[in-house]
């Protein structure tokens, strides 16, 4: 390793870990998640970028990178097909460049961090350090904005982050796609995949609640799940089915689901996930072994 690798590796050295609610479900559902295209729609090859950034750091020569070139190696920091931010040598190199630089490259990072985003993930981990320790820094125009965001929402603590953008979206009157707004969760970024997160977290604090609570809580994860046509989050329905079925499942007659509530539940699975006596039935199978999607079943049966 060379002396700049050291050097760079103590620089960024991992720090502990923050849980996460239910972090083995939030794992599984994340497992197959891949950065948002939209970030990377400019760059006409990502390999190519990518190689460029990690000859440099092989070389001991990043300050020879041009500016678009790190630009386009931080869009790509975390994304496929050869990710820099997981590299030993070409991640932490990058980032000491960064750091001199900032900039758009910070911009562009701090879009990366959202857009790989997975809160068990040490290298997202250690971009998120970074970004925290580089944004006081920031001179260009959202550079306070962000700054603002951070403290708020806590979004560079990505093991609280995610819960923290669930619990207010889940308790506050404003449409979902305002607050995700207000978080710096704009355009690509409602659908990326630290917002995917925050989705699962709601989905786990909605499965918690029971009758007129869970009625409630459930319109609003209706909504944000209605941010777009389709559902925003690909790899997280089983979770969203769950969370709309599961707290009444040990209901009694004296708080059985009211029908208008129950026939607004139904719209909205078969919406995003179609009729599981059709053909639709592949999209159910994840659940399909659970008394919730008998419960979702014995729904569909029901005339009243």
């Amino acid at each position: 390793m060379t002396a700049l690798a050291r050097s760079a590796a103590l620089h960024l050295a991992a720090g502990p870990r923050t849980p996460t609610p239910e972090p083995a479900a939030l794992r599984a559902a994340l497992a197959t998640l891949r950065p948002e295209p939209g970030l990377l729609d400019g760059i006409a090859d990502v390999g190519a970028a990518q190689a460029r950034v990690f000859s440099a750091a092989e070389a001991g020569a990043m300050a020879r990178l041009t500016d678009r070139e790190m630009r386009e190696g931080a869009a790509a920091f975390l994304s496929p097909p050869r990710p820099i931010g997981r590299d030993a040598v070409a991640g932490p190199a990058f980032l000491i460049e960064a750091e001199r630089r900032r900039g758009r490259v910070s911009t562009n990072l701090l879009a990366a961090f959202f857009a790989g985003f997975r809160s068990d993930d040490p290298d997202v981990q250690r971009l998120a350090r970074f970004i925290e320790r580089d944004m006081p820094h920031w001179r260009f125009f959202s550079a306070e904005g962000w700054r603002q965001r951070a403290a708020a929402w806590l979004f560079l603590d990505p093991g609280n982050g995610p819960v923290r953008l669930a619990e207010r979206m889940l308790n506050i009157a404003d449409p979902p796609a305002s607050v995700l707004d207000t978080a710096g969760l704009l355009d690509w970024r409602r659908t990326s995949a630290y917002a995917q997160e925050a989705f699962l977290a709601a989905c786990a604090l909605t499965r918690k609640y029971r009758w007129g609570e869970a009625f409630e809580k459930q319109l609003r994860l209706v909504a944000w799940a209605s941010i777009i046509a389709d559902f925003p989050y690909p790899a997280a329905f089983d979770a969203y089915a769950l969370a709309l079925l599961a707290p009444w499942e040990m209901v009694g007659t004296i708080g059985e689901i009211r029908a208008p509530h129950r026939k607004s539940l139904v719209a909205a699975l078969l919406r995003h996930g179609g009729d599981p006596r059709s053909g639709a039935a592949a999209r159910w199978s994840g659940i399909s072994a659970s008394s919730a999607y008998r419960l979702f079943l014995g729904w569909l049966d029901r005339r009243d």
